[in-house]
């Protein structure tokens, strides 16, 4: 795993955590042992960041549909 797949793993934990998700006390310690590999992150920042983008209400502008997210996707992999 890379640092930034680790740091949001980390976060992604903490969000479950937040949510109510009980560790193991294996659990912890794997969760230990990853945080001493992760170096410059703030996993406590990522797991806030990822829950506000979850819990945010959706802009009244901006409605997107799934075919026009994949539409911007196709154009950005085409080179457009």
């Amino acid at each position: 795993m890379t640092d930034d797949e680790r740091a949001l793993l980390l976060a992604l934990v903490g969000v479950d955590a937040q949510a109510g998700q009980s560790l193991t006390e294996q659990d912890h310690a794997a969760l230990d042992r990853l945080k001493a590999q992760v170096q410059d992150y703030d996993a406590d920042a990522l797991s806030q960041a990822i829950t506000h983008v979850i819990t945010a209400k959706p802009s009244e502008g901006r409605k997107l549909e799934w075919p026009e997210l994949r539409r911007g996707k196709d154009r950005d992999s085409a080179g457009e």
